[in-house]
Order: structure tokens, then sequence, then C-alpha cells
């Protein structure tokens, strides 16, 4: 879905936290454009304002767990990404609510809550 938008030229720059792609701790964040010209403005804009620390501790991160790891962690996300998705479909389904199945979007989730609109 990420490189759609690209593709159909609807997407100007992303911003990826560290503390949830990256299991660091929080505070740090990857901005990133597809083309170079996109990020300048943005590095004007917020020149030696940020703290080295997040990107330390990224690198940090990223030589510990070597790929194998990272990929690991990446492959462990998705089993409990639909570990979460059946469980709380099964939930929903209980008290009469659903979660919505979005294509292609394998990060979060929603969930119909037509029972709150009662109280």
């Amino acid at each position: 879905m990420f490189f759609q938008g690209r593709s159909a030229g609807r997407i100007d720059a992303f911003v990826q936290s560290l503390d949830k792609n990256f299991q660091v701790p929080v505070g740090g964040a990857v901005i990133g454009t597809f083309k170079q010209s996109a990020i300048v403005p943005i590095a004007q804009f917020y020149p030696g304002r940020a703290s080295c620390v997040p990107s330390r501790d990224l690198v940090l991160t990223l030589l510990s767990q070597g790929r194998r790891g990272l990929m690991e962690t990446y492959e462990k996300q998705k089993r409990m990404f639909h570990k979460m998705k059946r469980r709380l479909s099964s939930f929903a389904n209980e008290i009469g609510e659903c979660v919505y199945d979005v294509e292609d979007n394998l990060i979060s989730l929603g969930m119909k809550q037509n029972l709150l609109n009662g109280l």
C-alpha cells in the first residue's frame, strides 16, 4: 500500500517512529522521502534541534540484532497481528460488533462500536 501511494504520487514524505518500528527508547523518528528535493526543506526547517541519542540507540539496536534478528522481530510482529485480529474478531462477534477488514493493512485494527452509541 505504501508503494502504491508512492506510485500514485500521493506521498511526499513519511515519518517512522523509532520506538515502534525498531524497538529503541521513545523519542526518535526517521523522516524519509522518495525524492531528495523533498527532504531539503524539512532539513532546513529543523536544523540541529534534535538530539543524537535516538540515532545512537538505533545504530546500537541494529548492530545488536543484526539482519536476522530484525527479520525475526518483523515475522513475530506479523504472527502477533494475526493472533490479535483473530481474538479481537472473536470478542467483537460475541458482543455483536465487527472488526474492519482493510486489505493490505497489516499494522492496525479497527472495530465497530455501535453499542457505545446507546450510552
